[in-house]
């Protein structure tokens, strides 16, 4: 046989050979074989009840360690509630937030010593008023 396009082509007669019947031994050989490749239906289905006893334990596992992280934070929280007297809840959460994070910018020392200066230049403002309204 050639290539021929996309087909073989035969160039010379092949000889028909005498068919040979299977022995007992090869029989058994190949049924063997088979039994190896395929999976029993009972296997496939203890697999799936092992797959799902095996998820179940992770799902277990997974919930205990998020409830656990749950409850620190939810420890966290109420800590945090004594110590500061302020009641954190969905209504003023971004509020305090943003104070908490003024005073660890030190926002509120900014502020104050703005204060001071304009308390300083308001004074000078008072006194360049009474000077000059003496002068009249």
């Amino acid at each position: 046989m050639i290539p021929h396009g996309k087909t073989l082509k035969t160039i010379k007669k092949t000889v028909k050979l005498k068919s040979k019947k299977i022995d007992k031994l090869f029989l058994a050989s190949i049924l063997r074989k088979a039994q190896d490749v395929i999976v029993p239906e009972a296997r496939l289905f203890q697999r799936y009840k092992e797959g799902i006893k095996e998820g179940e334990k992770k799902s277990q596992i997974n919930f205990k360690w998020e409830k656990e992280q749950y409850e620190k934070l939810q420890k966290k929280v109420i800590d945090f509630e004594k110590s500061s007297g302020v009641k954190i809840d969905s209504w003023y959460g971004d509020n305090i937030g943003e104070a908490v994070k003024q005073v660890l910018d030190g926002e509120h020392t900014r502020i104050k010593q703005r204060l001071k200066i304009l308390l300083k230049e308001a004074k000078k403002i008072v006194e360049d008023i009474e000077e000059n309204l003496g002068k009249e």
